[in-house]
C-alpha cells in the first residue's frame, strides 16, 4: 500500500479491502452518518417502528449525474447508477445489491450461504453505497454501513438445483442520506407494471476477462430480457435452474452478468426512471470464468416478490 489512508491518497494493490482501516475516513467526514454509542443508560422503552419509505413525491430511479452513451462492459461515470451496492463479508467483496429505500438493499439469497450451506451473519456484512473505486478507502460520496437484518425468502432452498426465490433483503443499520452518488431505484407498484419493458441494464463489480475475481470499478452491460421459450430452446440446460419466477437475459455474446455480479440488479427504464426488474441469480458454468457469458443469464423476477420486499422490515 502506498500513500496516506486518511487523506484519500492510499492505493491498495490487493483488492481484498480492509474496511476497518476506513474508520479514519468515516469519522473525519461530516457528510456521512456516524453511529456512536450512547453515553447514558436508557430509562424509557424502545418502540420499534417501520423504516422510512419513499414518499410519493420523492424521486427514485433518476440519477443526478448525466448518463453518457457507453459500450457494453465499459466503466460507468461516478453517480450515473447511484443505487448499486457493493456488499462485503469479512471485509472481502462478494456480491452486489440494489438500494430501494433509505435502509433496504435487494440482493440474491444464494449470496448469504457459505461453505457447507452455513448462513452468513448480518454482523459480518458491510454495504458500500456510492462507490466508484473499491480499492480506494476514501472517496467522495461513499457511504459505509453495517447490516441490521438479512431476510431470505422462505421458498429459497440452497440445497436444490433450481434457483427459485433467489432473493434477499438487507436492512441497513442506519438510514443513508441521498446525494448525487446515492439514490434508490424504483419498485413497481403492481407486478404487471413492468411486463412489457424488455430492455434491461446491469451494472456491477463482477468478474471480467481481465479480472481475477471482481472489477475495481463498476461496469455496465445492456441486457435484453429474453422470452423463456426462446431461452430454453437455445440453452436447454438452463431449464435445470430456471423456474416460472425467473427470466433469462443477455445477448449470449460474451457480455453479461458474471461471478461477483450476483445479487446486483437489472433495471428497466420507464418514463425516464430506472425500475428494479430482476436480480442477478445464476448462469451456466464455465471452467475458464466460472460463468458462461456466451449463454443467457438467469435473473430472479422482481414482479413476483414485491410484497416480500415491501414487508421486510
Amino acid at each position: 500500500m502506498t500513500g496516506n489512508i486518511c487523506d484519500g491518497t492510499a492505493i491498495i494493490e490487493n483488492t481484498d479491502i480492509r474496511l476497518k482501516l476506513a474508520s479514519c475516513f468515516i469519522n473525519n467526514r461530516n457528510d456521512l452518518p456516524v453511529q456512536t454509542e450512547p453515553t447514558t443508560t436508557r430509562t424509557t422503552p424502545i418502540i420499534k417502528t417501520r423504516s422510512r419509505i419513499l414518499a410519493s413525491n420523492e424521486p427514485c430511479g433518476v440519477p443526478k449525474v448525466g448518463i453518457p452513451n457507453v459500450v457494453n462492459g465499459e466503466v460507468i461515470v461516478h453517480g450515473t447508477h447511484p443505487w448499486i451496492a457493493a456488499i462485503f463479508h469479512d471485509e472481502k467483496y462478494f456480491c452486489g445489491g440494489t438500494l430501494v429505500t433509505y435502509k433496504k438493499v435487494v440482493s440474491a439469497a444464494h449470496c448469504y450461504y457459505g461453505k457447507e450451506l452455513i448462513r452468513k451473519l448480518a454482523e459480518d456484512i458491510t454495504v458500500i453505497l456510492g462507490a466508484q473505486q473499491l480499492n480506494k478507502l476514501a472517496e467522495v460520496g461513499r457511504s459505509i454501513s453495517g447490516v441490521d437484518k438479512i431476510y431470505i425468502h422462505a421458498d429459497w432452498n440452497p440445497q436444490k438445483e433450481k434457483y427459485d426465490a433467489d432473493i434477499a433483503v438487507l436492512i441497513l443499520a442506519q438510514e443513508v442520506e441521498f446525494s448525487h452518488y446515492i439514490q434508490p431505484a424504483c419498485l413497481a407498484k403492481r407486478n404487471n407494471d413492468l411486463k412489457k419493458l424488455n430492455d434491461g441494464i446491469i451494472v456491477g463489480f463482477g468478474k471480467s476477462e481481465s479480472s481475477a475475481s471482481h472489477e475495481n470499478e463498476p461496469r455496465k452491460a445492456t441486457t435484453p430480457i429474453v422470452k423463456t421459450v426462446d431461452c430454453l430452446k437455445k440453452f436447454p440446460d438452463l431449464g435445470n435452474i430456471a423456474t416460472y419466477r425467473t427470466f433469462c437475459g443477455g445477448f449470449a455474446n460474451g457480455t453479461g452478468a458474471c461471478t461477483g455480479d450476483s445479487g446486483g440488479g437489472l433495471t428497466v427504464v420507464n418514463a425516464g426512471r430506472h425500475f428494479l426488474r430482476g436480480v442477478v441469480s445464476s448462469s451456466l458454468y464455465s471452467k475458464k470464468y466460472g460463468c458462461n457469458v456466451n449463454a443467457y443469464s438467469i435473473f430472479t423476477d422482481i414482479r413476483f416478490f414485491l410484497t416480500f420486499i415491501n414487508d421486510s422490515e
